[in-house]
């Protein structure tokens, strides 16, 4: 896919995708597995990471902002005669807290193992001499609501605290962001630390996000010569951050204060590209919302006519519940 493509997409699946398209790169997964301190971390191959295609997690959650499944090789420990591993890796980003969320990844792991299962025994014929290849499931939350820990799936069922043994358990990783330090962020995170940090920092006081703002582009900068792609999609992160998080008039003026902070010209003039491309697609995901709003205002015009029609006068409740769904699927429904 084409950097201004994936630009525009980004603009315009910012909220539901924005963090997914930068956990796509495996740099980024390796500065978020080294803030979580994983041990395992200096034997998995990032270079030969891949995203792992279909779905295991289903969508019908609407807090859910993006589910995402990756797969790299692990070096075997020393001395040992095992086969390559693979490691599966299941991040969820979350911007609400889930009480639920270890049901959940309860759920998505074992569906993981399954396909495992399926797999092998659809290329083999038998489940002979299968060893199921590890899961880490990931929380990242980017949320302001407080959210401390997970929670076990014993505290969710009733008489849980008596019949834990008998429950199952699942303890996935997290990183609330908000309760991270600024220390941590910066100093563990790398790059995609920086940009955990501005999005701690999304909706602070102007001045304190413009001070963030430009210390993180500056110091991503040096990124930018060694991997120019992932300086890219890092800053493209931000500038769809200043679009979709911040005040109309404030926008233009912070990422012109992007534009500035980059100090070599030839870097300046891609980023000012960049912001063009931004703009373009802002302008197209008003254009799709706008018809999108349209087709809703017809859709319960429709709706409203065809229950007339078919029961007569309705209750003034209900067509006030139709006028107020936004919700096009369930207007169609």
């Amino acid at each position: 896919m084409s950097t201004r493509k994936r630009l525009r997409l980004l603009v315009r699946h910012f909220h539901e995708n924005g963090l997914k398209f930068m956990l796509e790169n495996p740099s980024n997964v390796r500065d978020l597995l080294q803030l979580l301190g994983v041990q395992l971390l200096p034997r998995i191959d990032f270079s030969h990471m891949r995203v792992v295609p279909g779905r295991f997690v289903g969508r019908d959650y609407r807090h859910l902002e993006s589910d995402l499944v990756l797969q790299a090789p692990v070096q075997a420990r020393p001395g040992s005669k095992q086969r390559q591993i693979v490691v599966y890796i299941l991040i969820e980003h979350q911007s609400e807290p889930d009480r639920f969320m270890p049901l959940r990844l309860l759920e998505y792991v074992v569906m993981i193992y399954k396909r495992q299962l399926r797999d092998w025994e659809k290329e083999h014929g038998n489940l002979d001499h299968l060893h199921l290849q590890p899961v880490l499931p990931i929380v990242l939350y980017t949320g302001t609501r407080t959210w401390n820990k997970l929670g076990a799936i014993w505290e969710l069922v009733e008489l849980g605290d008596e019949l834990a043994e008998r429950i199952p358990e699942l303890e996935p990783l997290f990183l609330n962001v908000g309760q991270t330090s600024r220390q941590v962020l910066e100093q563990q995170g790398g790059p995609f630390g920086l940009l955990l940090r501005l999005v701690q920092q999304r909706r602070t006081r102007l001045p304190v996000f413009e001070q963030t703002l430009r210390e993180v582009v500056r110091t991503l900068e040096t990124l930018a010569a060694e991997d120019r792609q992932r300086w890219l999609e890092l800053l493209s992160h931000i500038a769809a951050l200043i679009y979709n998080e911040r005040e109309e008039a404030e926008q233009e003026p912070l990422f012109e204060k992007v534009t500035d902070s980059v100090q070599n010209d030839a870097y300046r003039r891609e980023v000012f590209d960049m912001g063009k491309t931004i703009a373009e697609g802002l302008i197209e995901k008003g254009r799709l919302e706008g018809l999108e709003q349209g087709e809703v205002r017809t859709q319960r015009r429709v709706l409203v006519q065809v229950l007339r029609k078919k029961f007569g006068k309705l209750p003034a409740a209900l067509v006030k519940r139709i006028e107020a769904t936004e919700q096009l699927d369930l207007l169609k429904a």
